[in-house]
């Protein structure tokens, strides 16, 4: 007699079924780092919408472990890049991916134009910049976790995704709040 788990395997149809399979893994391990405590607050400023919306500045960004803030020593390059991995942490992308969509998006493309005074011109991403900037990132979020004696793997919350070849598709697995 076979397990009862053995019987019910999820044997993919097609590569739909596959990515909705790889949405559901990715969306529990979000539910588990969230009810572990764990998020991530992005805080916007110069907002003319009650949304999110092109033109908006990424100020700052907080882990809240157990309901205290600690702020993650970000630079703008860095802030710019953890808000597009949050907004897009349903799937994980390439560093390929995630230089498109921050050189194209208008959110990232018109990033802090509602600012008074001179706007400072962001230079554009390539792929090998996104790798280096994840590592820097997980750098800076473990200066934050360590000064705050937060137990966390900064690896684990910017998780890095083998693949079928030598590619690596980057994910955020944490709670997400913006404020404006």
């Amino acid at each position: 007699m076979t397990h009862p788990r053995q019987e019910t395997r999820f044997k993919p149809a097609g590569d739909v079924a596959l990515i909705l399979f790889s949405f559901d893994l990715d969306t529990l391990a979000v539910e588990r780092m969230t009810k572990r405590g764990v998020h991530i607050v992005i805080v916007h400023r110069y907002a003319r919408t009650a949304g999110c919306a092109p033109g908006e500045e990424i100020a700052t960004a907080w882990v809240v472990y157990r309901g205290k803030p600690y702020q993650i020593p970000l630079s703008t390059t860095h802030l710019i890049l953890l808000d597009y991995l949050c907004r897009h942490r349903g799937i994980a992308q390439t560093a390929t991916q995630i230089a498109h969509g921050l050189s194209n998006e208008p959110f990232y493309v018109h990033h802090a134009e509602n600012a008074k005074g001179p706007r400072t011109s962001r230079p554009r991403t390539s792929r090998t910049a996104v790798k280096e900037q994840i590592a820097r990132l997980r750098a800076a979020l473990r200066t934050c976790v360590v000064a705050a004696r937060i137990p966390l793997n900064p690896a684990v919350v910017i998780h890095s995704i083998n693949t079928s070849s030598n590619e690596v598709r980057y994910s955020i697995y944490a709670g997400v709040r913006w404020e404006h």
